[in-house]
């Protein structure tokens, strides 16, 4: 009877756990999941959470282009790092941290191409308390990579209000 308890109390508190969790990646329904398309955003995630432009450039092709809001095309992935290590340094130096969600509102993928739109919301951190908070549309073109992983070959998105 003991053993039946302390297995339902694990199962209680792993399932409070799984409920506690936010997603960082949510499809919109009839969406597919895409095992090397959905670790890029993974990854991306990651490379927010700790602030590492390595990690997050390296999610994109040798010669992508990067079109951020209000700037001048950025091309290749070394350019893309520039952008990621000012961008992360700056949030270093704030003595914040952050995090960034996706939600996919439409996916097309073919054998070694595809292209996901959706909606991305970063909050931001200080102290262990949110500070800060901005979401707005994007667009990437993907690609698989000579080596057979799959990175953002186009990255365009836009700051916009809160979207539904």
């Amino acid at each position: 009877m003991k053993k039946l308890a302390n297995v339902s109390l694990m199962l209680l508190f792993a399932s409070v756990s799984i409920l506690g969790q936010e997603k960082m990646l949510v499809l919109e329904e009839g969406i597919k999941s895409h095992k090397g398309i959905d670790s890029i955003y993974s990854d991306f995630t990651k490379s927010y959470q700790t602030l590492d432009s390595t990690l997050a450039s390296g999610l994109y092709t040798e010669n992508a282009i990067y079109a951020a809001p209000g700037r001048d095309f950025v091309r290749g992935r070394p350019e893309i790092k520039q952008v990621f290590e000012s961008f992360f340094k700056q949030v270093k130096d704030s003595g914040r941290t952050m995090d960034i969600r996706f939600r996919v509102l439409k996916r097309n993928v073919e054998k070694r191409s595809g292209f996901d739109v959706g909606i991305y919301e970063i909050r931001q951190f200080e102290g262990g308390s949110e500070v800060g908070r901005s979401q707005g549309k994007f667009g990437v073109a993907l690609k698989r990579d000579r080596d057979g992983k799959w990175r953002f070959d186009v990255d365009i998105y836009n700051d916009v209000p809160a979207l539904k």
